[in-house]
């Protein structure tokens, strides 16, 4: 019944993603081009209240379609979206910035087969795509930052992360609950990445040891410095938390569920006049410890454009076998299909 719940909450609101955006044409952004077409949706109205799901068939990443992560669902209050590899919460959420000021929100949004991508504005002379996915097989979820400059461009981007380790069960309204059974996770800079761990047994009865943890990195790139903390949520810090249980707020970003830690990373890149670069951050992690974590994230991380090509491949496939017929509302069918 648990898991059951668990993969319906996430079916319902990947359709909710779907649905949620006009279908109008938009041509697939740049990291997708070479593959097979894929159909697209694109939006560029209400994206703050819009939710999106970057799925896999091992993990996915749940957010609103300007890029932000505010705190939503209800089984553990606000602690639902993120970055997930079931049965376990990898993290709050991932945040980029250029030069120290954060990219976003976005300007628009785009779901196509196996991905969504958002249209970020301009900073400092840089034009700017994000493309989220998440690599079936995997642990992990990819994102995607193409950068392209109008001139030669020397530049610090700086990611952040924040950790939520965190079982799907129990909810914030069994007994126990979160509050008692979520532990506090730790946060450290490899030289490389940032890596997050909850290791422990919760007290409460019959709970059993865990060594869950989340990897952050980036393919190829060795960062100049690496930050650890209790804050780094990116444009989302200070937080606004709310409470775990009473009166809600209308928008978060985490709830007092939360024990997560956080860290930021930060890259020294140049780029000359009209040119472009896709950088590739990998999120992965395991609830089977550090080394099944990293082992995760050496695959997911070996070739992330691959992947997505891949992946847009097969749900081009899937869709040239796949027919929908809904002849009492042919615009449902018609945005399904």
């Amino acid at each position: 019944m648990r898991r059951t719940s668990f993969v319906v909450t996430l079916l319902v609101t990947v359709l909710i993603s779907i649905l949620a955006v006009p279908a109008s044409a938009a041509k697939a952004g740049p990291l997708v081009r070479s593959a097979a077409a894929s159909p697209t949706l694109s939006v560029s109205s209400n994206l703050a209240n819009r939710r999106y799901a970057a799925a896999g068939d091992r993990a996915y990443d749940l957010g609103s379609e300007d890029g932000r992560y505010p705190a939503m669902g209800f089984h553990t209050r606000g602690e639902m979206g993120g970055i997930w590899t079931p049965a376990i919460k990898l993290l709050d959420g991932i945040w980029f910035g250029i030069n120290g000021k954060w990219i976003g929100p976005a300007t628009s949004f785009t779901s196509g087969f196996g991905y969504a991508q958002m249209a970020l504005p301009a900073i400092y002379g840089l034009q700017i795509t994000r493309t989220d996915f998440a690599p079936d097989g995997r642990r992990a979820v990819e994102f995607g930052l193409t950068l392209t400059a109008s001139n030669n461009a020397t530049f610090k981007l700086n990611v952040d992360a924040h950790s939520e380790l965190m079982g799907a069960y129990p909810w914030g309204f069994t007994k126990p609950d979160q509050t008692q059974f979520n532990l506090p996770d730790t946060a450290a800079f490899n030289g490389k990445q940032l890596v997050f761990r909850e290791v422990g047994t919760p007290p409460v009865a019959n709970a059993t040891p865990h060594d869950w943890a989340a990897i952050v990195g980036a393919t190829g790139l060795t960062p100049a410095s690496g930050t650890t903390g209790s804050a780094f949520r990116g444009p989302q810090d200070p937080p606004v938390i709310c409470p775990a249980t009473g009166a809600d707020l209308f928008r978060c970003d985490d709830t007092g569920f939360g024990k997560g830690a956080g860290g930021e990373l930060t890259y020294t890149l140049k780029l000359p006049a009209n040119t472009s670069l896709t950088v590739w951050f990998t999120v992965a992690g395991s609830d089977q410890g550090l080394s099944a974590a990293q082992a995760e994230y050496q695959a997911a991380s070996a070739n992330p454009a691959g992947e997505l090509h891949a992946k847009v491949d097969a749900r081009v496939a899937l869709d040239n076998q796949t027919r929908v017929s809904l002849p009492a509302d042919p615009m449902l069918a018609a945005e399904v299909t």
